[in-house]
Order: C-alpha cells, then structure tokens, then sequence
C-alpha cells in the first residue's frame, strides 16, 4: 500500500513538472513571436520585413508607444543607426514572481552575430504579451 501511495505521489509530481514546463514554455514562444513581428514591422533591413511603425505601436505598452511618435524612436529603442542584416532569438526566459519574459536577441552584422538587446515582454488581457522595455546589450 506505501509503495502504491508512493507511487501514485511520484506520479503525481511528473505530471505537475510537465504542465509547469509546458506552460513555461508556451509564454516564451508566445513572448519570442511578439519580439519578432515587432522587430520586423521596425527595422527594413530584416529579410520579409514589413515596415509598419503603427502596427508595431500596437505591440508595446501604453508607456513604451506614447514614447513611439515618430520614426526615430527606432534606432533610438534599438541604440543603433544602421540595421542588422538579420535577427534572432538568443534565450528567453519567463519569470513567474515577475510575471514577465525576458528575450535575448543576437543581430547580424557583416556575418557576425552578436547579442544586441534584452525584451523585457510583459502579458496583458486575453493571453497576449507586449513590449516593457528595451535594453541594449
């Protein structure tokens, strides 16, 4: 009987590790996919960039798009003049006492990739997440 209820215990663990890790898992893609369309609707130099600078208002923080009133909020977010030839996603990583994401992406320039910036994403209503804060690495 112990080594039932001891199994039904262990069982029970694996089960609760798995869902943990799966959500974990989904609010960093979800985060990560929110740093890439923004990063394509801001910067022209990415390949299949679609350069919408109010769509990409809609993927910030009330306090982060007020700051958005004109173009050069861009290379001044990005602490860049010239774009990257390409992105991607470095890490992330969700928070659960903050209740954030944090996404490292790398930039390519000249064939070269390094990492350039920290997302700080950040969920709202209806299970969709929104740029905080950019930093500059």
């Amino acid at each position: 009987m112990k080594k039932t209820l001891l199994l039904f215990g262990f069982g029970l663990l694996i089960i609760l590790i798995v869902v943990i890790t799966c959500t974990s898992n989904t609010k960093t893609k979800e985060a990560e996919q929110v740093v890439i369309i923004y990063m394509n609707y801001t910067l022209g130099t990415l390949p299949d960039a679609g350069v919408d600078h109010d769509k990409a208002r809609e993927f910030l923080t009330p306090d982060m798009a007020t700051k958005f009133t004109d173009q050069m909020f861009v290379p001044k977010s990005y602490c860049i003049q010239d774009g990257p030839n390409d992105v991607r996603i470095s890490s992330s990583e969700y928070n659960e006492e903050m209740n954030w994401t944090e996404v490292i992406v790398e930039g390519e320039y000249d064939d070269k990739w390094d990492q350039m910036w920290r997302f700080q994403v950040v969920p709202v209503e209806g299970d969709n997440w929104v740029i905080n804060k950019i930093d500059c690495l």
